[in-house]
Order: C-alpha cells, then sequence, then structure tokens
C-alpha cells in the first residue's frame, strides 16, 4: 500500500506545477496586454487578467488541499475507519492512527485554516500560506502516514 501514499504526494506536487505553469502564463499574459491591449478578445479585460493574478495562489491551494483531503479519506478507508465529520477531525483521526506529531499537524492545520478563510470568506483571520508551504506541509504529513498505509 505505500504506492498509493506516495501516488498522493505526486497528485498534490503536480497540482503546484501546474500553479507554476499557470502563473508564468499570467504573468506573460499581463506583460503583454500592457504592450498590446488589443490582443484581448471577447469581454476580457484587462482588470479579469489582474484580479485572476491576484487569486491564482488561493485558487491552487484549495486544491492541492482537495487532494490532500481526498487522499486523507482513501486512507480511512483501506484501514476501515470510520470518516469523522469536518476536515479537523479528519486530520486529527488520521494523526492519531499514524502516530503523526502534533507540529505536522499542526501544519496542515494552518493550511486547512488559510483554506477555509479562502473558501468561506471568513472574517476570522488565519495565518497566510504560500502554495509552496502548502505543498510541503501537506507531503511531510502524508510522508509520515505512508510509514504504515
Amino acid at each position: 500500500m505505500p504506492d498509493e501514499a506516495f501516488n498522493w504526494m505526486g497528485r498534490i506536487k503536480a497540482v503546484e506545477r501546474e500553479y507554476g505553469a499557470i502563473r508564468f502564463g499570467t504573468d506573460r499574459l499581463l506583460v503583454a496586454v500592457n504592450d498590446d491591449p488589443s490582443i484581448l478578445a471577447g469581454s476580457v479585460r484587462r482588470p479579469d487578467i489582474a484580479t485572476a493574478s491576484m487569486r491564482l495562489e488561493g485558487t491552487y491551494i484549495v486544491r492541492v488541499f482537495s487532494e490532500f483531503e481526498t487522499a486523507l479519506l482513501h486512507f480511512l478507508q483501506a484501514f476501515n475507519i470510520r470518516k469523522p465529520k469536518g476536515t479537523e477531525a479528519l486530520v486529527n483521526r488520521v494523526r492519531d492512527r499514524g502516530r503523526i506529531s502534533q507540529a505536522d499537524a499542526d501544519a496542515v492545520h494552518r493550511v486547512r485554516e488559510h483554506r477555509n478563510v479562502l473558501v468561506h470568506e471568513r472574517s476570522r483571520p488565519a495565518l497566510p500560506v504560500t502554495i509552496r508551504e502548502t505543498t510541503r506541509f501537506l507531503c511531510t504529513f502524508l510522508s509520515r502516514v505512508q510509514r504504515i498505509w
């Protein structure tokens, strides 16, 4: 079963690479539009591209976390462990089952809280995380899970 856990880390890293590709393309597009606004077609305007660029990292953090959450659900299913309600409880259940350190779980919860701000537009602040930190924290947690998966 370790190959399955490794595959999930690969999927998370693939989403991070997608982010890098789209970030590169968006940055290039903004430069090109500044040089020649006539390249825009249809109803797409420069402010739309700028807004998409500004929100891009958050969008990919949500995607990465979704892959991570799915991996945890597969882990529970593989061991016939009942799925708890809520993502916080899900992380904690896997942490307990895998004897994963609280520090590693806290890093995942930091990402989860930031994701919640992005998705649910919560007014309660959360420490921001970058896509790189997100991938590192989540893959570190999954690498601990992999020891028993």
